[in-house]
């Protein structure tokens, strides 16, 4: 990987999966995102086949609407607080931005480790879908490296 400055540490996350991004500002002053590992809820298939079936269907974002899913969240935060430690520790990650829809993101402020509360800033967002590309054209990325959109 190219040597980056301003370098943000990311974890995008919805219900049923995270990914840990590395962003940063290459020597070129562009903005440079990297998939470093990804995390998917390990509730077993038949739990999540049950919620989704008392799901409001109206909705097609993971982790907002549909009240069968309160499971599947508590799981997940759940999961998250065993795997963030060691994958900032495998990283050397000292802060990290934690971007995930409101429900996601009322349960991590409410469960998440005490250790990692500290290292994390919580920010509202729905970038799971959104390509690499994309998010290297994000602005709100932009602004986190500090990059000037002038």
């Amino acid at each position: 990987m190219a040597s980056l400055q301003n370098v943000t540490w990311l974890l995008l996350t919805d219900i049923r999966q995270g990914k840990l991004l590395q962003c940063g500002v290459t020597k070129h002053d562009r903005c440079h995102v990297e998939e470093f590992d990804t995390i998917r809820n390990d509730l077993p298939k038949h739990e999540q086949d049950m919620s989704l079936t008392t799901r409001n269907r109206r909705s097609e974002t993971n982790g907002i609407d549909g009240r069968g899913d309160e499971e599947d969240l508590k799981h997940f935060v759940r999961q998250l607080n065993h795997w963030l430690p060691g994958m900032m520790r495998q990283h050397a990650i000292q802060n990290m931005v934690v971007v995930a829809p409101s429900r996601l993101l009322g349960e991590l402020r409410e469960t998440l480790a005490h250790e990692l509360k500290s290292h994390c800033e919580l920010r509202k967002g729905e970038w799971m879908h959104l390509s690499i590309r994309e998010l290297t054209e994000l602005p709100a990325i932009h602004e986190l490296l500090g990059l000037d959109e002038s």
